[in-house]
């Protein structure tokens, strides 16, 4: 999302709030999740923390991560599976603080206030409620690599079994 004059001034003055789903570029998520799901390559723009404006260069594509993607129904329909990991409210904020610091050289006052005044409110009304529109619920205290394979893969079996037995053709 490029940010008007007017949002870069807020932004600056750490007013602007980057969790609500409208700071969302979602034309240009839905886009990608688009080409990904046919299997093309995308380039996603880097956005500049200190600036606040999307630089040339391009980032390789992530998994995403608490964000409000299952917030908008053309996302759910290209996913095939959804897993919502549930982590609490500490984890959530301790993470952004650590990160803040030091990816982004912001001071602790200011991140304290704007997860209070921003990030946990968005969690609150735009990400955990589409927790609700996942196929697989992980709480995060039970997270780890081996149980989320052994549940995304009974899943996919059970998915695939259901698929087969609805959509046989006769030959």
């Amino acid at each position: 999302l490029e940010l008007l004059d007017k949002e870069k001034a807020l932004a600056h003055e750490d007013r602007f709030n980057f969790d609500h789903s409208s700071a969302i570029g979602s034309q240009l998520l839905i886009k990608h999740f688009s080409m990904l799901k046919e299997g093309e390559t995308i380039e996603v723009p880097i956005y500049e923390f200190v600036t606040h404006t999307r630089t040339g260069n391009k980032l390789k594509v992530d998994l995403s991560q608490r964000t409000v993607t299952y917030y908008y129904q053309e996302l759910l329909e290209l996913m095939d599976v959804k897993i919502f990991v549930e982590t609490d409210a500490e984890v959530r904020h301790s993470r952004r603080l650590l990160r803040d610091i030091r990816e982004r050289g912001r001071q602790v006052n200011d991140i304290i206030r704007q997860y209070f005044s921003f990030v946990k409110p968005a969690n609150d009304n735009f990400i955990a409620p589409t927790g609700s529109r996942a196929d697989i619920i992980v709480l995060f205290k039970d997270a780890n690599p081996v149980a989320i394979g052994r549940l995304l893969n009974e899943h996919l079996k059970r998915r695939c079994s259901s698929v087969r037995s609805t959509n046989t053709t006769p030959y």
